[in-house]
């Protein structure tokens, strides 16, 4: 989730940027940076003396960014909006320096569209969008109804202009800010532009963790709704697709790279022929994008269509104007296609099939979740070279002996509801180890002897360096 905020933690952050930043010219103007900053800080009340010296050097550092990195106007306003410095960094995207480089350059939508019920209001500030993913900025104003230390969330639906939900992939994390004031973000992604629509409607409702249940639900029935026009006119406009139609081998396991398009919002990278092995991929791991100076532009997020093709998001240098950009990597993981299945003998309590003798079945446990749930868990030995040391997975859904996906007397696929994922930890005896865990209905438990699941993520690694040279 993200949040953080401004307070004794920044203390040693703002140092090491002083330490970064003592040779820069200050303008002569800063003293009315320094004080609009403090007018601002004395607008809210009771504010800890902490938190007083943090958003006076957040008003320095920031009046330190406008005036010597040539930011556009439409992006200097955007950062007086932001109420503190991690909170700044969260919402242009934390990490993704393709956002950041975009924003800079003002390529931004304003957008300044409320909705408010009762005494809270929903705000869409800005979106950032290009043909591949849309990042929607917004602030929301909880009221007299807010509660600290609650662990507030937006449910969002984003819908066309005829009220149906968009088909795409959307994301969003938590909110942070002061007091009832919370800042966030909601991405879209994986969506048809040819088919995006001319009115977008977002519709949140607010929801929270409820502690008594375990569950996240709605706090009220409470529905915001803003619609507003994306300019696709001027940000469908700006892209740069290159062919490439590359062949990479890694350790004999071999696919293409087909083509790139460079977005304003991030670098898309098409893989195909990824069936054509004895092998069958389960994760990409070291790949990134270099430039001529060395930068690296790092990935995002992948998806992949079945088990021919896949495509690599990275963040963007569009706006850098970098002479040459390469695809670099030299890990994957994979399995022979005859290992992926793990068969638990869930009477008898031990492993009838696994891929090697580092995984074990550690037993059933009540979930933590449902009552109506059993919790499946298993451990892995890792090895001391192991690049991603805490990660494997299962697919979503329980599985036939074959190989086939268990369906329902319905003919739905019998997925395991709850938690399912990996930790990482540390025996006494030095072993790495990692854990994972999935929740499955007692009434399956209850019918099936032996249950089959299926490996999305396993640390078995090839290796080989590649350079695949983009422009």
């Amino acid at each position: 989730m993200v949040r953080s905020f401004m307070y004794n933690h920044e203390d040693e952050k703002l140092k090491e940027i002083k330490r970064e930043n003592d040779n820069i010219k200050i303008p002569d103007d800063i003293d009315s940076y320094i004080r609009m900053g403090i007018d601002n800080a004395k607008k809210k009340k009771k504010i800890s003396s902490n938190l007083r010296i943090a958003t006076l050097a957040a008003s320095i550092l920031l009046a330190t960014l406008i005036t010597s990195a040539s930011l556009s106007p439409a992006f200097a306003n955007y950062l007086k909006t932001v109420p503190g410095i991690s909170a700044f960094f969260e919402l242009l995207g934390g990490a993704d320096k393709g956002i950041r480089e975009a924003v800079t350059n003002d390529y931004i939508q304003e957008i300044g569209v409320s909705n408010t019920v009762d005494d809270q209001t929903f705000t869409v500030d800005h979106i950032i969008f290009d043909r591949s993913r849309m990042i929607i900025f917004y602030t929301f104003d909880f009221g007299q109804d807010y509660i600290p230390n609650e662990n507030y969330f937006l449910r969002p639906k984003i819908l066309n202009e005829n009220g149906e939900g968009l088909s795409a992939g959307i994301s969003w994390g938590g909110m942070s800010g002061e007091k009832n004031i919370k800042k966030g973000r909601i991405e879209v992604s994986k969506y048809n532009s040819d088919l995006f629509p001319d009115t977008l409607t977002i519709q949140v409702q607010i929801e929270k963790y409820f502690e008594e249940s375990k569950e996240y639900g709605l706090v009220n029935d409470r529905t915001f709704s803003v619609s507003f026009f994306p300019n696709k006119e001027k940000y469908f406009s700006m892209e740069e697709e290159v062919l490439l139609n590359e062949k990479v081998s890694i350790e004999g396991f071999t696919f293409n790279v087909d083509r790139a398009v460079i977005y304003p919002t991030q670098i898309a990278v098409f893989f195909s022929g990824l069936d054509q092995n004895s092998l069958e991929l389960l994760s990409f791991h070291d790949f990134r994008l270099v430039d001529e100076t060395g930068e690296e532009w790092n990935f995002i997020s992948g998806h992949g269509s079945g088990e021919k093709t896949y495509t690599m998001y990275f963040e963007s240098n569009f706006f850098k104007n970098r002479n040459t950009l390469s695809l670099e990597g030299s890990t994957i993981s994979a399995l022979p296609k005859e290992d992926l299945l793990v068969a638990i003998d869930v009477k008898e309590m031990k492993l009838l099939k696994q891929p090697d003798d580092r995984i074990s079945f550690d037993g059933i446990e009540p979930s933590y979740f449902e009552e109506d749930q059993m919790s499946l868990e298993f451990s892995l030995t890792l090895n001391e070279d192991d690049p991603n040391p805490s990660y494997f997975s299962f697919v979503g859904h329980l599985m036939e002996e074959d190989g086939s996906m268990m369906l329902d007397e319905e003919g739905n696929h019998v997925d395991y509801v709850g938690s399912q994922g990996s930790r990482y930890d540390e025996r006494i005896d030095g072993n790495h180890i990692a854990y994972a865990s999935i929740d499955i209905d007692k009434s399956v438990l209850d019918k099936e002897e032996v249950i089959y699941l299926k490996l999305s993520n396993y640390p078995n690694y090839f290796t080989q360096p590649f350079s695949i040279k983009i422009k």
